[in-house]
C-alpha cells in the first residue's frame, strides 16, 4: 500500500501475473487488469460501500483488449486458474449509461471496463430511502445497503468489504489496515494482561498445600458448632453479671486479692530485716 499498489486477492493477483506472462511469451503487449484497477473514480462516495458490496468478486474480474479475450480465455483453461474470472469483452454490448443508476456514478475511461460497469450497473437505480427503493423492484439500492433485484429485497452487509474502486482506494485500504492493526494491537494487548492474570493465579495455586492430611475438611462444621458455643456462653456471662450475688462475690474476690498483694509486701518487708 505504501508502494501505491492497490491490494487484490492473492489468488487475483497471481492468476493475473501468470496470464500477463503467457501473453508477453506469446508477444502480445496487453495489459491484462482487473475491473476495479479500471475504475478511475466514484461520483459519489456515500454509495461506495453499497455499489461495492453489491458487485463482490465481480470488482476483481480481468479485463483485457477485446483482440485478446480468446488467448487469455485459452490461458485460463490451460493453466486451470480456477479462482479467476475473464471478462468476455469482445462479446460485450454497447450501451448508454442510464441516468440515477449506479452506472452512472462510475468514472471509468476504459472503454471495455465502460461497457461492463453498465451491463452490471445500468439496471441498479441509486435510491435515497426504501420507500424509492420499493419503486425499483427490479433493481434498485440504498446508500445502506438495501437492494431490491428481481422483485426481492434484501439487506447487504457492507462492514465486511474492502473497497477497491477509484485511484483513492488503496489510501481507503491503507487507512482501514491501520485501523485493523490498531484494533488487533489492543486485543493483543488484552490478551497480555490475562496472561498475566493467569500467571499470577497459576503462581498463587502452586503455593497452595496440596497434602490433603494437613486440611480439615470438617472445619466449617467446627466453626459453627464454635459460635453457638460462644453464643452460649456470653448469654451465661451476661447471666451472672445481673446476679446480684455474683457481684458481691466479685468484690469479696477483689478484697481479697488487696490483701494478699498487701500480705505479699509485708513478707518481702520483714524478710529484709
Amino acid at each position: 500500500m505504501d508502494a501505491n499498489i492497490l491490494h487484490l486477492p492473492p489468488s487475483v493477483r497471481k492468476a493475473k501475473d501468470i496470464i500477463q506472462t503467457e501473453l508477453l511469451e506469446q508477444g502480445i503487449k496487453t495489459e491484462v487488469r482487473t475491473f476495479a484497477e479500471l475504475v478511475a473514480k466514484i461520483e459519489d462516495d456515500g454509495f461506495r460501500a453499497a455499489i461495492e458490496t453489491f458487485l463482490g468478486r465481480k470488482r476483481y474480474n480481468l479485463i483485457v483488449d477485446a483482440k485478446y479475450c480468446k488467448n487469455v480465455i485459452k490461458i485460463v483453461h490451460n493453466r486451470k486458474l480456477y479462482d479467476v474470472n475473464v471478462v468476455v469483452t469482445d462479446k460485450l454490448p454497447e450501451s448508454d449509461i442510464v441516468k440515477g443508476s449506479a452506472a452512472e456514478i462510475l468514472s471509468i475511461p476504459n472503454i471495455f471496463a465502460r461497457r461492463y460497469a453498465n451491463y452490471l450497473l445500468n439496471g441498479i437505480h441509486l435510491c435515497e430511502n426504501i420507500d424509492e427503493l420499493h419503486e425499483y423492484p427490479l433493481g434498485g439500492l440504498t446508500r445502506d445497503g438495501m437492494l431490491s433485484k428481481s422483485y426481492a429485497i434484501s439487506c447487504l452487509n457492507l462492514k465486511k468489504t474492502e473497497m477497491c474502486l477509484g485511484s483513492d482506494a488503496i489510501k481507503l485500504q491503507k487507512r482501514h489496515a491501520e485501523n485493523m492493526r490498531k484494533k488487533l494491537k489492543e486485543e493483543i494487548d488484552n490478551c497480555v494482561l490475562v496472561e498475566n492474570d493467569c500467571k499470577l493465579k497459576i503462581a498463587s495455586l502452586e503455593k497452595l498445600d496440596t497434602n490433603i492430611d494437613n486440611y480439615r475438611f470438617d472445619a466449617p462444621s467446627l466453626l459453627s458448632n464454635s459460635k453457638l458455643r460462644k453464643a452460649e456462653i456470653e448469654s451465661d456471662i451476661r447471666e451472672y453479671e445481673q446476679n446480684p450475688d455474683f457481684a458481691r462475690i466479685l468484690i469479696e474476690q477483689e478484697k481479697s486479692k488487696q490483701l494478699k498483694d498487701e500480705a505479699n509486701k509485708n513478707t518481702i518487708s520483714y524478710s529484709r530485716i
